[in-house]
């Protein structure tokens, strides 16, 4: 052999060496990528502060129905980036769904500091108004849905129209409710 070169077959041991140190490490690093609440779980673990890892693993525990566990993942999101429209979207839904209406409420009045005309909010609010009893409050803000473009309610057009039709439809109904049948004709009609 050549002075300086390594024989052949422990040039390919080495070479086979370190790719199964390679493939093991790889082997043990996917494990984490398994799942999303794994992935998160470990980015929110690894860095310290890490807002997006909290928002995206209570995206994750909210979609599995953990909603104590998302609600706690995105409070800890939004008090490390309480400026994250997305953050707050997800924790009134989770506060939605867990009957926290009054939490979800105060929720919607801060995300209304980051996008005052959307319309979006107007809708989440007076469901709420109407699930807390406070259905005379429900009223202006369900007008405000209906006065809006479709695209101010939901950037998805279907889901839009969705949104627009239920809050022709609350509007009815929160008026019937109100003891004001006359106008809410007007709601059901255009529903």
């Amino acid at each position: 052999a050549e002075r300086g070169r390594l024989p052949r077959a422990l040039t390919a041991g080495a070479a086979a060496t370190v790719v199964l140190v390679l493939a093991a490490a790889t082997h043990l690093q996917a494990r984490h990528w398994r799942d999303s609440e794994a992935l998160f779980r470990r980015a929110a673990a690894a860095v310290e502060g890490n807002a997006w890892a909290h928002e995206n693993l209570g995206h994750v525990l909210l979609q599995q129905g953990r909603l104590q566990a998302a609600a706690q993942e995105l409070r800890t999101a939004l008090a490390l980036a309480p400026d994250s429209w997305r953050g707050h979207l997800l924790l009134i839904d989770a506060l939605t769904r867990l009957g926290l209406h009054e939490e979800a409420l105060y929720g919607i009045e801060r995300a209304r500091r980051l996008r005052p005309e959307a319309a979006l909010l107007d809708y989440y609010r007076a469901g709420l108004l109407v699930a807390c009893g406070r259905r005379a409050e429900a009223v202006p803000a369900l007008q405000r849905v209906l006065q809006s473009r479709p695209g101010q309610v939901h950037a998805d057009p279907r889901l839009a129209q969705e949104a627009l039709f239920e809050s022709r439809m609350l509007l009815g109904r929160t008026l019937l409710d109100l003891g004001r049948p006359g106008e809410a004709v007007a709601p059901f009609a255009a529903a």
